[in-house]
């Protein structure tokens, strides 16, 4: 529970610091924030995950990979998928409470 809780605020706090930019073509995301449960932020996240990473190639298994490792996947094709920094960062959430 600390990890999740400590995800989310990292999260909230790089969502805070970015700037948004629109994403056409994209279903528009709640933004992580503290009043949005964890729930809804991982439900959103998988969301993203699987219509946005899906669309081009299969989806990998969850466990497959570590935190670590998932970071570096999503940091490196968000940008690729065209996702905001706040979807990279549901995305994220999502797979590293789920791995």
């Amino acid at each position: 529970m600390k990890r999740l809780f400590l995800l989310m605020i990292i999260a909230i706090g790089i969502a805070a610091c970015t700037s948004q930019k629109p994403n056409t073509g994209t279903v528009t995301q709640t933004p992580i924030n503290a009043t949005t449960s964890v729930n809804e932020n991982l439900a959103q996240g998988k969301v993203v995950f699987e219509n946005n990473c899906g669309k081009c190639h299969g989806l990998p298994a969850l466990e497959k990979y570590d935190d670590e490792k998932w970071k570096s996947i999503v940091d490196w094709m968000a940008p690729k998928a065209k996702l905001t920094s706040q979807q990279a960062d549901l995305v994220y959430l999502y797979v590293s409470t789920s791995n």
